[in-house]
C-alpha cells in the first residue's frame, strides 16, 4: 500500500525553476515584474548564464544584459498596438544564494501608455524566454479605480501569453 501511495509523487516532479510575471495594468501605464527563482539543481546553471566572465560576481553590466535578453522575448500590445517595454530595474541578489537555489532574479519594467476608457480594451502580454523552463505563470493586476465596474475576461495561452479584456461598456 505504501508503494502505491508514493507513485503519484513521481508523476509530478518538482520543476527546477519557478518563473512568474506580475502584470499590472493602470490607466496610464503597464508594468511587469518578472521573477525567476531557481532550485538548488538549477542555481549553478543560472548563475553561469548571468555571470558571463565567471568571476563569481554579477556586475551591473551582466545583470542588465541578462534582463535585456529576457525582455527581448516579451511582447506587449494595448488595443492591438505593440508597445515597447524597457527594463527599469534588475535585482539578481547574492550570487552564492542564487547558485544555492536560495535567491531570485527580479526584472522590473514599466511602460507609459494610456488605456483609453470607456470602451473595450485588450492588453496582451507574452514572454518567450525558455532557457531555464518553458513554463511561465502570468498574473494580471488592475491598479486604481479607473477599472471599477469593468467586465474583465482573462485568456491564458500555452507558452506564456495572457490577454486581459477590459469592457467598460459604452
Amino acid at each position: 500500500m505504501l508503494a502505491l501511495a508514493g507513485t503519484p509523487l513521481f508523476a509530478h516532479p518538482h520543476r527546477d525553476v519557478d518563473q512568474q510575471v506580475a502584470l499590472t495594468l493602470a490607466a496610464d501605464h503597464v508594468a511587469a515584474e518578472i521573477v525567476i527563482v531557481p532550485s538548488i539543481n538549477a542555481g549553478p546553471t543560472i548563475l553561469a548564464r548571468i555571470d558571463t566572465d565567471a568571476d563569481g560576481t554579477i556586475s551591473d553590466v551582466e545583470a542588465d544584459a541578462f534582463a535585456q535578453d529576457v525582455l527581448a522575448t516579451t511582447e506587449l500590445e494595448v488595443a492591438g498596438s505593440p508597445v515597447f517595454s524597457e527594463v527599469t530595474q534588475v535585482d539578481v541578489g547574492d550570487p552564492d544564494a542564487l547558485e544555492a537555489g536560495l535567491g531570485s532574479i527580479v526584472i522590473s519594467t514599466k511602460t507609459d501608455v494610456v488605456i483609453e476608457l470607456p470602451m473595450t480594451t485588450n492588453v496582451s502580454f507574452s514572454i518567450g524566454f525558455a532557457e531555464f523552463d518553458h513554463d511561465w505563470f502570468i498574473q494580471p493586476y488592475l491598479q486604481g479605480s479607473t477599472f471599477n465596474g469593468a467586465a474583465i475576461n482573462i485568456e491564458r495561452s500555452i507558452g506564456g501569453k495572457i490577454t486581459v479584456m477590459l469592457d467598460m461598456g459604452s
